[in-house]
């Protein structure tokens, strides 16, 4: 495992300009004050860089410090000896969160290309339209719905990384269609 020093210039090193590699550096501090505070303050330090644009090889604009880690180029690496889309590929992000993949994989596959996108969560949804806004990107169909295998009514339960504190959202009821695209 590489140690903490190497993993932040990794982090640092994804930032486009110097701005967002000092945004990067404060998001690392943040989230490393985040992690040893009591859980009543750990709201405090996502609300610190709600809204805030980074710029890696994509534009995003994140919502929580978290949602920069999910974004930034180093994490989840070894799915770039996997995810290989071509020129013209249709794209199909289940669980699209606010672009990770949406957004790579649009610039590859190109006008000639489409990616689609699905996102329950009202709040992931909302930040994944700025995101493909930002990138000026006219091959992605954002859909707020929920991918299931059946049609019915589900509860979403969303990951812990996104509900730390305790939160009123205990689950998000989504109803689901078979009727296609």
């Amino acid at each position: 495992m590489k140690d903490k020093w190497s993993i932040l210039l990794s982090h640092i090193r994804c930032g486009k300009s110097i701005k967002d590699k000092l945004k990067i550096m404060v998001i690392c501090f943040l989230r490393y004050l985040k992690e040893r505070s009591p859980k009543r303050l750990k709201k405090i330090f996502d609300s610190a860089v709600k809204g805030w644009i980074i710029e890696t090889d994509i534009k995003f604009m994140i919502g929580s410090i978290d949602d920069y880690f999910i974004c930034s180029p180093p994490h989840e690496q070894y799915l770039k000896d996997y995810l290989k889309p071509n020129k013209g590929d249709t794209f199909l992000d289940v669980g699209a969160h606010i672009g990770k993949y949406t957004l790579r994989v649009a610039k590859v596959v190109g006008d000639e290309g489409l990616v689609i996108s699905v996102e329950p969560d009202k709040r992931n949804y909302n930040l994944l339209i700025k995101n493909i806004n930002l990138n000026r990107l006219k091959n992605v169909i954002p859909l707020n719905i929920a991918a299931w295998h059946t049609d019915e009514k589900l509860k979403l339960f969303l990951d812990q990384i996104q509900e730390k504190a305790p939160s009123k959202r205990k689950g998000v009821v989504i109803y689901g269609s078979r009727q296609g695209l």
